[in-house]
């Protein structure tokens, strides 16, 4: 069996069950499919038993009899999506009866491998379009990278409805590629200003002399230009990585805001701004803030509301569904009919390590498309080697991690302190004997 049997999505299992009394049509469809498909064997009177172990996605039911309709009707009760396909003879009696009871599809009895295979394909294609459908309904349309099922985002996006319309400050955290723009932006168009301007800030682009004539405005030929600080009048001011702000623009920046109960607001000439802001990090503000580098009065004007962007890596049950949905998207865009992935490719997928995130994702797909020279995109279209895993084994442990952001830490903060330990284990918040075995546990030197 392929290996991306462990790691398709659950409805897009290849777990077949065979439910029939006659061993010798057991027997015909294991030998069909062996090798393409997990077949699971099962008698019409222990079959719903079966069911209720494992999750298949198809069901291959051997007649059409009382037996076979109470079981239909019984698998469609707890398993909506699940296909039934039923084996027939000629009567056309008996196809229809399978239908209108709730079947997919049949199977001629006198079907051979290709037609079998067609049938399975046709119908875990047309679940994979249902549960698409359906998580577009779940998500409410939403535009932007952090559409998917995984729970993690699921609650992000409720959290965004919420959120909304509240006059908080919003500090949005996430590895680079995670979306933390689409974000933002997902929260203006969730609230009442959503008619009004979404301003970017780019923290990480400019020097501190055109940030501040961005920021704050200029004066050309006697004439004062408004920076977006007014330009954002009722609406969302985004500043994108936050972080980077240098401690003169932060010191800038805090002279012109005032926090109220979390609620921040712009000062401007001895009044308010109406302006919601929303700001994002790919550091740890909190460290940075706690070594000194970051003003604490700044971070807490700025994050009365926190949200957090799993990686993709945390994510990985969105992978395919991402993929497919940015595989129609250029599939539009540049006029091709490509219609999926290989097995291969979906595996390397899986297994890739994404540190570029949805982003990376994005571009691969996107590369694909263009150099795809059949209806199916392959692991080389994507340029993914699908060994990742085995070529960096120490991100696959846990305690080496671990271990390496310790030491880290701890030399930063015994730099920052100059080498007084007291002064280190009171910034760490341990004791001066817990300081002294992290040191010697780590071979540096006190």
């Amino acid at each position: 069996m392929s290996k991306i049997n462990n790691l398709e999505p659950s409805y897009l299992s290849r777990l077949l069950l065979v439910v029939d009394d006659n061993k010798k049509n057991q027997r015909r469809f294991s030998h069909a499919l062996s090798g393409k498909w997990e077949i699971f064997p099962a008698r019409f009177s222990n079959a719903f038993s079966e069911i209720e172990k494992m999750s298949f996605s198809i069901i291959i039911l051997g007649k059409i009899d009382e037996k076979a309709i109470t079981l239909i009707k019984k698998i469609r009760s707890i398993h909506i999506n699940c296909k039934i396909l039923v084996l027939l003879d000629t009567n056309q009696n008996s196809a229809i009866l399978a239908l209108n009871t709730g079947a997919f599809g049949v199977i001629p009895f006198s079907f051979n491998e290709d037609i079998l295979l067609i049938l399975l394909e046709r119908a875990r294609y047309v679940m994979a379009l249902e549960h698409d459908l359906d998580i577009l309904v779940r998500n409410k349309f939403r535009e932007g990278t952090m559409w998917g099922e995984n729970q993690k985002i699921l609650n992000l996006l409720e959290k965004i409805d919420l959120i909304g319309d509240s006059d908080y400050s919003v500090l949005i955290s996430g590895e680079t590629g995670t979306g933390k723009s689409l974000f933002a932006k997902e929260i203006h168009h969730h609230s009442s200003r959503k008619n009004k301007p979404f301003l970017i800030v780019n923290c990480d682009l400019l020097p501190d002399a055109i940030l501040e004539k961005d920021l704050f405005g200029e004066e050309i030929d006697g004439v004062m230009h408004a920076g977006k600080i007014e330009l954002a009048q009722g609406g969302t001011l985004f500043f994108k990585e936050i972080g980077e702000l240098s401690s003169n623009m932060q010191a800038r920046l805090f002279d012109t805001l005032k926090e109220t109960n979390k609620k921040t607001k712009l000062i401007k000439e001895n009044g308010f701004i109406d302006i919601k802001i929303i700001s994002s990090t790919r550091r740890n503000i909190s460290e940075h803030v706690f070594l000194k580098e970051f003003r604490e009065d700044l971070f807490k004007c700025m994050t009365g509301i926190s949200l957090q962007i799993p990686s993709l890596r945390d994510r990985r049950d969105d992978i395919l569904y991402l993929a497919k949905r940015f595989l129609f998207l250029f599939n539009y865009k540049m006029g091709r009919n490509i219609i999926g992935f290989t097995d291969e490719a979906i595996e390397a997928m899986f297994i890739h390590s994404w540190d570029g995130n949805v982003r990376e994702l994005q571009n691969k797909i996107k590369s694909g498309v263009i150099l795809s020279e059949t209806n199916l995109i392959t692991q080389d279209d994507l340029s993914l080697s699908g060994k990742e895993f085995n070529q960096h084994p120490v991100t696959l442990n846990l305690r080496k991690v671990r271990e390496e952001a310790e030491k880290d830490l701890l030399i930063r903060v015994l730099e920052k302190a100059e080498g007084n330990l007291s002064q280190s284990a009171h910034f760490l918040g341990i004791s001066r004997p817990t300081l002294y075995i992290l040191i010697e546990k780590h071979s540096l030197q006190r």
